[in-house]
Order: structure tokens, then C-alpha cells, then sequence
């Protein structure tokens, strides 16, 4: 089934997550990012799994009040 035009690819997810993270320092929150890309929280710990691992030892990521961050 073809995607809807307001739908955006994983990629395209990726990409503006990634330059979120990078521009907006500080922790950003796995819901608040779900929201944000239109995802699920699941989607959320896919995308930010395969920025740690192109960024490696810069990328940080922890449980506060039982809420997920990440941060670069």
C-alpha cells in the first residue's frame, strides 16, 4: 500500500531526529520525540539505536521519573 503524502519514510525520520538531537542540545524525551515525528515510542528507540551507533561515545541516553531521554 503506497504511503500517504503527510506520511514521512523511516529516512526522512531519521534525518530530523538526528538533526534535532544535534542543534537542540539537552535531553529530549522518547514520548515528546514520538509525538513530534507522528511514530511510536518503538519507532522513537529504532531511530535513536542507529544514531548511537554512528556516533558512539557523544550519544547518552538514561530514565528520569520513568520517562526515556537521549541526548548527543
Amino acid at each position: 500500500m503506497p504511503r500517504k503524502a503527510s506520511e514521512k519514510s523511516n529516512g526522512e525520520k531519521l534525518l530530523m531526529l538526528f538533526q534535532k538531537l544535534m542543534l537542540q542540545r539537552g535531553k529530549h524525551y522518547q514520548n515528546e520525540l514520538a509525538k513530534w515525528l507522528g511514530c511510536s515510542p518503538q519507532t522513537v528507540m529504532r531511530l535513536t539505536n542507529e544514531i548511537a551507533l554512528q556516533v558512539g561515545k557523544i550519544w547518552d541516553t538514561g530514565v528520569e521519573h520513568n520517562r526515556r531521554w537521549y541526548a548527543i
